[in-house]
């Protein structure tokens, strides 16, 4: 599962997008406009993976755990009814819940009223 976890969750990394200075330290090169918007967007990404890592906290228990074997983990639906002790319809619509919720938590993101 944690190798399967790291393939969608791909990590990149800012040194390049990091000034670079000679011995003298001055810059080694000019920054490029495009670099600056590149840095930009990943640091969007940060601040959207927190509020929606904050969302997912915020789920009551039963909602939070059917979602992150179902949506997260990508179980079988009825593979989280047995792990949950429910009936595969209860792993549906614990998902169609927390989904809703967390569309709910995090509109305001995208400047959509929920």
């Amino acid at each position: 599962m944690v190798r399967r976890r790291e393939k969608r969750h791909r990590t990149q990394s800012l040194e390049e997008y990091l000034p670079r200075f000679d011995r003298d330290g001055r810059h080694a090169r000019d920054v490029d406009h495009g670099e600056a918007a590149r840095a930009e967007e990943i640091l969007d990404r940060r601040r959207l993976s927190e509020a929606a890592n904050d969302a997912l906290r915020r789920l009551p228990r039963a909602y939070r755990a059917a979602f992150v074997l179902r949506d997260l983990e990508e179980m079988p639906t009825e593979q989280v009814a047995r792990v949950l002790r429910v009936s595969a319809a209860a792993v549906r619509q614990r998902v169609h819940r927390a989904r809703l919720m967390l569309r709910g938590y995090l509109s305001h993101l995208v400047g959509v009223e929920p």
